[in-house]
């Protein structure tokens, strides 16, 4: 008989949720296991991340608990896997995986107001206390990456689909990771312009998810479909809505996938503030290099001008 283990949190958008399917463990990280599923109804693939116990969920993702984690670790690459209605079943493995009574939606795009974003993202990159996101590139293909990127902001506020779906592509892969910078900066851009009110029609999901194939990882075209659905990670939506730990976490999230998503919601907010959008790059450094107030969304985590790790 298989062991059981029931996910310590979960969360699932409902289609998915409801939706019976069979895939594969597409990878296996440190603190992540991806599950893809190509033969989802629609047609399309659905990812579904399994995160070890400190970790904060991402949309379509279960957290385990050690135990758990372990075990699906040991499970090989490419192994089959299906979804039955709450459980998932390995055809190999010595037992299922449940998500219990534990299953939430996937967390939304709260409201927020584009001068905090502006402000509390400034508050970490100076906490960091090092070049990062854009500001870490050389010249010429920094500048490159932020011209597209503040046009694609400006194409999505315009409600510019066609246009925006280019900038997409053109943008999609660059940058080293699992979700490469420039994927992690746009899911960034797509969630400031929804928080801060930005109602303009943005590309369908499934049709931007369909643009991307070949041109980015399955992970990274899987979180702009759900950015585009106003779905987001529990990190980012906690620092969108004001919580110190939220930005504290997100800054954290991967070796550099945090603060791309951050240089994306800088982008974003600033978009939204200024316009048209004649915005180079010297201007976005004007804009996010401003005065720090002590009194910003990282108080009580800084120590002396950098992040404390240990809060």
């Amino acid at each position: 008989m298989r062991r059981v283990y029931v996910a310590k949190a979960a969360c699932m958008s409902r289609r998915l949720a409801e939706t019976d399917c069979s895939g594969l463990l597409l990878s296996r990280f440190h603190s992540a296991v991806n599950l893809f599923f190509p033969y989802f109804p629609d047609g399309t693939g659905r990812l579904i991340t399994l995160f070890a116990p400190a970790k904060s969920l991402a949309p379509d993702s279960l957290r385990l608990s050690e135990a758990a984690f372990d075990a699906v670790r040991q499970i090989p690459v490419e192994s089959r896997v299906s979804k039955q209605g709450s459980q998932l079943i390995w055809e190999a493995a010595p037992f299922i995986l449940t998500f219990g009574d534990n299953l939430t939606e996937n967390p939304r795009i709260p409201a927020c107001r584009p001068a905090e974003i502006r402000r509390a993202a400034a508050w970490v990159k100076n906490a960091l206390g090092k070049p990062c996101g854009l500001d870490s590139l050389p010249r010429d293909e920094r500048d490159g990456r932020t011209e597209n990127l503040v046009r694609l902001a400006d194409c999505l506020r315009r409600g510019d689909k066609a246009e925006a779906l280019h900038r997409l592509k053109a943008g999609a892969g660059a940058g080293p990771g699992l979700t490469p910078s420039t994927d992690d900066m746009a899911v960034g851009i797509i969630a400031a312009l929804r928080a801060c009110g930005c109602t303009a029609s943005f590309p369908e999901p499934e049709t931007a998810y369909a643009a991307l194939e070949g041109r980015t990882t399955e992970v990274a075209r899987h979180y702009i479909r759900c950015a585009l659905e106003g779905f987001i990670s529990e990190a980012l939506r906690d620092a969108l809505k004001g919580q110190a730990a939220g930005w504290k976490r997100l800054s954290e999230t991967g070796a550099s996938s945090g603060i791309d998503t951050i240089t994306g919601l800088e982008i974003g907010a600033d978009d939204y503030l200024v316009k048209p959008f004649e915005a180079n790059y010297e201007n976005l450094r004007t804009h996010r290099r401003g005065p720090l107030s002590s009194q910003g969304p990282f108080r009580g985590l800084l120590d002396r001008g950098r992040m404390d790790k240990g809060e």
